[in-house]
């Protein structure tokens, strides 16, 4: 399927940047679900990982996660993560995933990471010899690919 043109859409550039996941400048059907399920994934975020109400924002003491993440998340380093905050990091490591994914198939290799044996071995929990969503994830918060 071919790319939405942005302009009949009426989508301003700020519109298209927050949708566009690989960077050619458009978007495509697969692009408005794929910001629809980090849309939905960002907002039910503080329901698992607020330790104080499950909601936003969350201040850094309430926030359980891997070290650094809160850091990585929090870009205004305000203290606190607004669900704005965590739909960027989740959009920052889909990007990654999709530049990194040389063979599409939604998962990324070692071949593809481009990291050492000890690297990649920390960064797949699960020793399937792929990383897969929440492990970039994870990857990200430790600042693997900035």
């Amino acid at each position: 399927m071919s790319p939405l043109d942005a302009t009949a859409a009426g989508l301003s550039e700020d519109d298209v940047a927050r949708l566009d996941f690989d960077g050619d400048r458009g978007v495509a059907p697969w692009e408005l679900r794929t910001f629809e399920n980090l849309a939905e994934r960002a907002e039910d975020h503080p329901i698992k990982n607020d330790l104080a109400d499950g909601s936003y924002p969350i201040a850094q003491e309430d926030y359980r996660r891997t070290e650094g993440e809160f850091e990585r998340i929090d870009a205004n380093r305000d203290g606190v993560m607004e669900v704005e905050e965590y739909y960027e990091f989740l959009k920052d490591t889909k990007t990654v995933s999709l530049r990194l994914d040389a063979d599409r198939n939604r998962l990324v290799s070692f071949e593809e990471s481009g990291l050492s044996d000890d690297e990649f071995a920390a960064l797949d929990r699960d020793d399937s010899g792929d990383l897969k969503g929440w492990e970039m994830r994870r990857a990200m918060a430790l600042g693997v690919w900035d």
